[in-house]
């Protein structure tokens, strides 16, 4: 999850990836009713030149089946190579400088910059949605610490550091946070980020507490219960009282 703050209020990212490709921005509250929305992988930077070659081949209007099924060939190895490196790479700290692609869970997309596009609600930066396909260079966002000397180069990103992403094809360019807090953009200035660790919930597993759940504290010793003396509740409230009796 990446959440982020500007102008004292909490938002994280969010994108439908189906019906739209835009990436917007969901109050704590409203990210709640979908969270599923909210949750993207961090991949190793992938790598496209065979990608590149293919959909300029396209653009020519290459015609020649050996010179296609050879950019072919070349994409599905270039592919699993992808693959493979994300595999490899899996439970490697991520560190400050590396470059990685924000892997949408929800619709299997990326976030990408979109270099010839203007943003809808600032016209003065570039558009970011989710990409369809396999990705591009525009994917490649570089972490880096959003205040300068508590984190260097080379530093492991903790739980709750507060992160800027930076686009590698486009320096000192960032995931932005639009002034009407409705969506994101690429744009000169940073907005702060946090990366929060997701963990899943099934709230039909047994096995777990979860948040809001009735419980009971027993002692196993005394075989009892903690509990409030009914006859005393309303002193006890007047009072402020914090005490509990071990009730049987």
């Amino acid at each position: 999850q990446c959440n982020g703050v500007e102008g004292g209020i909490d938002f994280f990212l969010d994108a439908d990836g189906f019906a739209s490709q835009e990436v917007i921005l969901s109050l704590h509250t409203h990210a709640l009713d979908n969270f599923s929305r909210c949750v993207f992988r961090i991949c190793p930077k992938h790598h496209y030149p065979a990608i590149d070659d293919l959909v300029r081949a396209r653009r020519n209007r290459e015609t020649d089946v050996t010179t296609l099924q050879r950019l072919t060939n070349a994409l599905e190895k270039e592919r699993a190579h992808n693959i493979a490196e994300m595999k490899r790479k899996c439970g490697t700290p991520v560190r400050y400088g590396d470059v990685v692609q924000l892997y949408h869970l929800h619709s299997g997309k990326y976030i990408s910059v979109f270099q010839k596009e203007v943003a809808k609600s600032e016209p003065t930066h570039l558009q970011i949605r989710l990409c369809e396909g396999l990705g591009s260079r525009d994917c490649w966002i570089k972490i880096r610490p959003h205040y300068n000397g508590i984190r260097t180069g080379n530093d492991v990103v903790e739980i709750t550091d507060r992160v800027s992403f930076e686009f590698s094809e486009r320096p000192n360019e960032f995931v932005h946070a639009a002034e009407n807090m409705s969506n994101v953009n690429c744009a000169a200035e940073s907005t702060s980020w946090e990366i929060d660790l997701f963990r899943a919930f099934n709230k039909n597993d047994a096995n777990y507490l979860g948040a809001h759940s009735v419980v009971r504290f027993r002692h196993s010793r005394l075989h009892s219960h903690l509990g409030v003396d009914e006859n005393n509740l309303i002193r006890w409230l007047e009072e402020d009282k914090t005490s509990v009796d071990v009730r049987s």
